[in-house]
């Protein structure tokens, strides 16, 4: 399968993993051929770029078998990567917990420079201010995308903007009314949440490494709670941490909250006949062709 990939990254050149934040950051790909809808990827914690790019590429394969190419989906997609790891190594689960704090501060600044330099400036250099933004974050860049909406509201900026957090490594208490993030989830034109309370990595590191960073509470993920702060809310039965990005449930639900219609399974496979039947029409004209032009040499 494939499509164009249109990327942005925090991530300064020559850092395989770790290293500094990248501003202004780099844009890869055609991304100015976006223009109605643009759909955001952001990776969690202690994923480098390659580890993030293949979570992103499963995510991608599922999610188009659910869209039938009906919304264009994959068209939209930016992938966006940040340094979310670290370049020295994780001793033990205390290790794990301490990089963890440090990343928060991170996905913080990472936050504010995707609004000031992609929602403010390079959106309104392309006249594409009143383009709906979907934002799908897993983890810490959940964090990430609260803290960028945060910086929008704090500026009086206003967007189309839809989110979807997946395990969301934020403190319930900080999406509370009064709360740090309350007012960037009213900015929100729609939210999905999917959380999971088998998700061991939400349910005993995370309290750790918040406290580590001076941000105790429990994760957004585990319960899906405060519950009047979404406009849905979704369980992932038996979910780990690092699940819904490569697994099937995460992009079904996910294209069909986008706009992707559930199709009954009769219409599926008349559409997969009608698609072979076409593919063996375009090889029979593509072999007369050939055959011709051989024997016309």
């Amino acid at each position: 399968m494939s499509w164009g990939k249109s990327k942005i990254t925090f991530i300064q050149e020559g850092h395989l993993k770790g290293g500094r934040i990248r501003n202004p950051p780099d844009y890869i790909g055609d991304i100015d051929r976006i223009r109605n809808r643009a759909i955001l990827l952001i990776h969690g914690f202690n994923s480098n770029e390659n580890e993030a790019e293949t979570l992103y590429t499963l995510f991608r394969e599922n999610i188009s078998r659910h869209d039938h190419g009906i919304r264009k989906i994959n068209d939209q997609i930016i992938e966006v990567f940040w340094p979310g790891d670290t370049h020295l190594p994780i001793i033990g689960s205390l290790g794990r917990e301490l990089a963890y704090s440090k990343k928060i501060k991170v996905a913080k600044e990472c936050g504010n420079l995707l609004s000031k330099d992609f929602f403010v400036d390079k959106l309104k250099r392309n006249n594409l201010s009143n383009m709906e933004i979907i934002l799908i974050a897993h983890s810490l860049g959940c964090r990430l995308i609260l803290e960028s909406l945060r910086y929008l509201s704090l500026q009086n900026q206003h967007r189309k903007i839809k989110i979807v957090l997946m395990a969301a490594a934020v403190p319930k208490k900080f999406v509370k009314c009064g709360g740090r993030l309350y007012d960037p989830t009213k900015l929100v034109t729609s939210s999905f949440v999917m959380y999971s309370d088998t998700d061991d990595v939400l349910r005993y590191s995370f309290p750790a490494g918040q406290a580590l960073a001076g941000e105790p509470g429990e994760a957004i993920g585990l319960t899906g709670d405060p519950r009047y702060t979404w406009n849905k809310k979704l369980t992932m039965n038996n979910f780990g941490h690092g699940d819904y990005w490569k697994k099937d449930d995460t992009a079904k639900n996910i294209a069909n909250w986008l706009g992707a219609p559930i199709l009954p399974s009769m219409l599926l496979r008349q559409l997969h006949t009608r698609q072979i039947a076409n593919n063996r029409v375009l090889n029979f004209f593509d072999k007369h062709l050939i055959s011709r032009k051989k024997s016309s040499s």
